[in-house]
């Protein structure tokens, strides 16, 4: 099938072996062994483009593969790992990343806030994630990821107005 990764312009062929159907967030995906990268990957059904052309056989997941947790990671979390990034979160949220990012590496910041270190593939889809928590977080740093955030809110720094 065809695919349009997020944020490209162009579909690009892909070729999966099929280990489940996962519903996350309001989307389906297909999460398979994509034989071009030789990783398991997660598409997004609705970014597919037609023509979508079996492949002969059937295809066994990895022994203990869960496709449903495999999906649970978030979309910065998926790939090859491009950054380092330092996250700092609110006292008043803090919990959160507590209870919710408690692998990550962490250090106390000024405030009473908690700085947490997350390993990034994607920055874009770390600078929307930090997006949901509102002005409970800061991107510390790379610069990039905060050059990022910026470019997401820009247009709607306008609308506010």
């Amino acid at each position: 099938f065809g695919y349009q990764a997020s944020g490209a312009e162009t579909t690009t062929p892909r070729g999966v072996e099929p280990y489940g159907l996962v519903h996350r967030r309001g989307h389906w995906y297909l999460v398979g062994r994509d034989r071009d990268r030789a990783a398991i990957r997660a598409f997004r059904v609705s970014r597919m483009a037609a023509p979508v052309k079996t492949l002969d056989g059937t295809f066994e997941p990895p022994e203990g593969f869960d496709a449903d947790a495999h999906l649970g990671r978030e979309a910065w979390e998926i790939g090859p790992v491009d950054a380092t990034a330092v996250i700092r979160f609110d006292p008043s949220i803090r919990w959160w990343a507590e209870q919710n990012l408690h692998n990550a590496p962490r250090r106390e910041a000024p405030g009473g806030a908690l700085d947490v270190e997350l390993q990034a593939s994607n920055l874009d889809a770390l600078a929307s994630w930090a997006i949901g928590f509102g002005d409970g977080i800061e991107i510390v740093s790379p610069p990039e990821a905060r050059q990022r955030l910026k470019d997401h809110l820009a247009p709607f720094a306008g609308a506010a107005k």
